[in-house]
């Protein structure tokens, strides 16, 4: 028996060696199929559809946060033909929306009265799926002549992980600055490392590149005075990467023979030759770059020219805001970025309810968390690049991109962090290149227990133990990367829906609740019952009332009228005398004891949170109030 198995298989091959090379030649083929440029487009295409899907599906479920409020009133001034005027105290600057009335003038919203949810946040989300796909500029480049980038699955793990990030999805669902500041300034980062380091002959080829990073630089500037602090960490990933490179080179060559090198090269015959290569492969980009970023930021500080003093008071800004730095209402301790995007509690309370079988009992019991896992994924990608990193497992490509990531990811972090003022949304500069680390950690995780599988079967000897051993670190680092990409997924849709307003959503800051949007629906349904609407008159007295008139915005269309008030207007005919009497009265709990005493009509009165820490009194006159209630019992 034993001879015929011999026969059968080779007199120089035994059964384990045949089956060795079985699997070998199934993991090449798998292994060729990865390494398919038409697989990584279809990935590529998936992904991006998924990023669009995860941030453009019912964008106006969530009601309006105070600050999209302030910000599409801006909005709508520019429609409406007002102009704009850069503020340098108050919503950061002019780029968002200039690109956002665009948009929404080719959507056919042509005013302040016009406008809807939908297409004011339609602009970041736009660049939240350009800030998605940002990963593909880091693409290594084999058959163009380039320096550096990572390979097509640490681009892909890049760009999942962008894709389906919780914080990512969900402020590209607010019309704030954020999300289209950070897809410019990190685009424009990786533009102009391609121009810095691009080998092309041609030099209109560089200078495009630095032109088009300068362009992206400008609309960061314009958008939002923190792109110094992020400059800053982008300037201290570049040193780290400098330092590393020298310090690798010195390894290889020497310390004293690395320094004699640059000298010669300096003072040596072709001195002139190399400073002619710097001043056309580094010098002559630079200087486009920079005077295209200013050219493009000045340009919409001044309106386009409309009003010069907006540039003078794009540098009056940075000493207002650094004023607000101390953080006031917004202060928190150093660790609060920390727990926000890494704090494992939420998704270990959360697998207890997927895979325990006391999750009913604990959420009966209020313990599980509605803020799913956030960034944690990411933040384990990065430890695993860090690991990898003092090892041959990366290549000088990958370790590059690495360095540079976790160092400016890192500062960026520590900046934000020391600053007392802190706001969620800040995090979205920090996430890119952690999302570019994590993804290049991974890919190197994976292929690092593929080649230890692929070497245990590729043995002349093949030994059951280190092929079983490879099995299980490349099934480890499989499963680790599916589990990260679905729970990120399932927390960015579960906390941009359904707990999209919720206060128990760590990234739903002081947002409204849904109870203050229906309250604005229903004021504004007592038109219809009112018998003279030439005098129905709402009056707002409330230090906060943000997004109320985005709300009754159309009320004047209805021949009512509305007056917010800050704080209690003193008796005056414009204040309708002693009294403060109308059909409905909307006070905070500072107003409501210097209101109360001035109303004589009969009122209905409910309380109504605004969002969380704002309680709003809501009085409706008890004559409009009865026919609403005649007319819904009618229609029921």
């Amino acid at each position: 028996m034993r001879n015929r198995v011999c026969r059968f298989f080779g007199k120089r091959r035994n059964l384990a060696g045949n089956i060795g090379g079985g699997v070998r030649d199934s993991l090449r083929v798998i292994k060729n199929l990865f390494r398919g440029k038409l697989l990584f487009a279809l990935a590529v295409v998936a992904i991006g559809g998924a990023a669009a899907w995860l941030r453009f599906d019912d964008l106006s479920a969530k009601p309006l946060h105070a600050d999209e409020a302030e910000q599409a009133y801006t909005l709508g001034l520019l429609l409406n033909g007002d102009g704009y005027r850069y503020n340098p105290v108050e919503h950061h600057g002019p780029a968002l929306y200039y690109f956002a009335a665009t948009l929404c003038r080719l959507a056919g919203q042509n005013s302040y009265e016009a406008l809807t949810v939908g297409a004011v946040r339609c602009t970041p989300a736009v660049f939240g799926v350009v800030l998605a796909l940002l990963p593909l500029l880091c693409l290594r480049r084999r058959r163009v002549a380039g320096n550096g980038g990572v390979g097509m699955p640490a681009v892909l793990l890049s760009l999942a992980f962008a894709a389906i990030s919780p914080v990512a999805v969900y402020y590209a669902r607010y019309f704030i600055q954020e999300t289209m500041f950070v897809a410019c300034f990190w685009g424009a980062v990786v533009l102009l490392w391609r121009a810095l380091t691009t080998v092309a002959k041609r030099l209109a080829v560089r200078n495009a590149l630095a032109a088009a990073a300068g362009v992206l630089l400008g609309l960061a500037v314009a958008s939002k005075e923190t792109w110094v602090l992020m400059a800053a960490a982008a300037v201290a990933g570049g040193a780290a990467l400098i330092l590393m490179e020298a310090v690798v080179a010195a390894k290889e060559r020497g310390f004293a023979a690395q320094i004699a090198k640059i000298i010669a090269d300096a003072k040596g015959a072709d001195g002139g030759e190399n400073r002619r290569i710097f001043v056309r492969r580094f010098l002559i980009p630079t200087i486009v770059f920079v005077f295209t970023a200013m050219f493009v930021a000045a340009a919409f500080f001044s309106s386009f020219g409309e009003n010069p003093q907006g540039v003078v008071d794009s540098l009056k800004t940075y000493y207002n805001y650094a004023n607000k730095a101390s953080g006031g209402a917004h202060g928190k301790p150093f660790g609060w970025y920390f727990a926000l995007l890494w704090d494992p509690e939420p998704f270990a309370r959360d697998a207890l309810v997927f895979f325990g079988a006391g999750g009913r009992f604990l959420r009966s019991l209020g313990l599980v968390s509605v803020s799913g896992t956030r960034e944690l994924f990411t933040g384990i990608g990065c430890l695993v690049a860090l690991v990898f990193l003092f090892t041959g497992a990366m290549s000088k490509g990958e370790r590059r991109a690495v360095v540079f990531a976790l160092v400016s990811g890192g500062v960026l972090l520590m900046l934000y962090s020391f600053i007392t003022y802190k706001t969620p949304w800040l995090m979205l500069g920090v996430l890119p290149p952690l999302w570019l680390a994590a993804g290049t950690g991974f890919a190197v995780f994976c292929r690092w227990s593929w080649q230890c599988l692929f070497s245990a079967v590729s043995a002349d000897k093949a030994v059951p133990k280190r092929i079983i051993g490879g099995g299980v670190l490349l099934a480890l680092s499989v499963a680790v990367v599916t589990t990260g990409v679905i729970a990120h997924a399932s927390a960015a849709r579960f906390l941009s829906t359904r707990f999209a307003a919720d206060m128990r959503n760590p990234l739903a800051y002081v947002h409204t609740t849904e109870d203050a949007q229906g309250m604005a629906r229903l004021v504004m349904q007592l038109t219809e019952f009112a018998v003279d609407t030439d005098a129905l008159l709402i009056r707002v007295i409330s230090d906060e009332y943000w997004p109320l008139p985005w709300y009754m915005k159309k009320w004047d269309v209805l021949r009512g009228r509305v007056g917010f008030w800050r704080r209690v207007p003193p008796p005056s005919k414009e204040a309708g005398g002693e009294l403060l009497d109308a059909p409905v009265v909307i006070t905070d709990e500072n107003t409501e004891k210097q209101v109360a005493p001035r109303l004589r009509a009969k009122y209905v009165t409910d309380f109504v949170g605004l969002r969380p820490g704002v309680l709003l009194n809501v009085r409706i006159r008890e004559d409009l109030h009865q026919r609403l209630l005649a007319a819904r019992i009618q229609q029921n």
